[in-house]
């Protein structure tokens, strides 16, 4: 038997509970763990440090819809969903005949735009110089997308048009049509209705019908507001609402850690 569990059982007695709890005591490399609790807690403090500087940069730094906008939204017949908390966004316009629902990732649309403007200007970098020209081209490429159902009031069956908004120019172009016997379908959020969604049938490619019906289509959607003004407004607004959201993000990571 060692000296130290001697010393122990000295101490002690005989109780063999008594005996290994003290041991453990004995013995306990306390020093590590008082060292690794000052690591995280610093490591813990100076995220949180962070996080409040971030935060309080961005609520300085935030910014509204402009007044234009803000008109538009007032006069379009289109209200904005409460989607607080969600990266998709929602426009809905009800009329006696007819209830119009423009889905659009908030995320996808700023974060389309900011990528493709700064492979745009680290090129330009990388060249001569900026050239706001070649941005512009890179600008060609920057699209998101924009699902829009139109739900006929009487009998609740639905049209949806799967369409790709371009960032630099405001427009619209639609991708694939879908027809819905009910608009249940169309709007449901389930796993299992998204999958009957992808099964369905959305028509042929938009370019290969007839140019009279691509024509009446996209008169259609104008005479539903669906304009360069709703697409004007979703960047804008895609932009107003993703930064709302990181403020947020922000304001809860950081009491978490306080």
């Amino acid at each position: 038997m060692s000296v130290a569990r001697l010393a122990i059982r000295s101490i002690r007695g005989s109780n063999p509970l008594l005996l290994r709890a003290s041991a453990h005591a004995a013995f306990r490399p306390v020093r590590f763990f008082n060292a690794s609790a000052i690591k995280l807690n610093k490591q813990t403090s100076e995220l949180k440090s962070i996080l409040s500087k971030e935060l309080e940069y961005e609520e300085n730094d935030s910014f509204g819809l402009e007044s234009h906008h803000e008109a538009w939204l007032a006069n379009s017949g289109f209200q904005v969903s409460n989607t607080d908390g969600k990266i998709l966004a929602e426009l809905t316009k009800t009329t006696s005949e007819e209830v119009i629902h423009v889905y659009f990732d908030v995320q996808q649309v700023t974060n389309n735009a900011f990528a493709t403007r700064d492979e745009a200007l680290s090129e330009d970098l990388d060249q001569d110089g900026l050239n706001e020209e070649d941005v512009d081209d890179y600008l060609d490429e920057a699209f998101a997308s924009v699902n829009v159902v139109i739900e006929k009031v009487a009998d609740r069956s639905a049209v949806g048009f799967d369409m790709a908004l371009s960032i630099k120019n405001s427009q619209f172009s639609v991708n694939g049509i879908t027809n819905f016997d009910s608009v249940d379908l169309a709007l449901a959020e389930t796993a299992e209705a998204e999958t009957q969604r992808q099964l369905k049938y959305t028509g042929p490619l938009f370019e290969n019908l007839a140019e009279e019906l691509q024509e009446s289509i996209q008169s259609y959607l104008v005479s539903r507001g669906l304009d360069e003004e709703l697409a004007d407004f979703v960047v804008a607004y895609s932009a107003y609402k993703e930064n709302q959201e990181y403020v947020n993000w922000l304001g809860k990571l950081e009491g978490f850690f306080k």
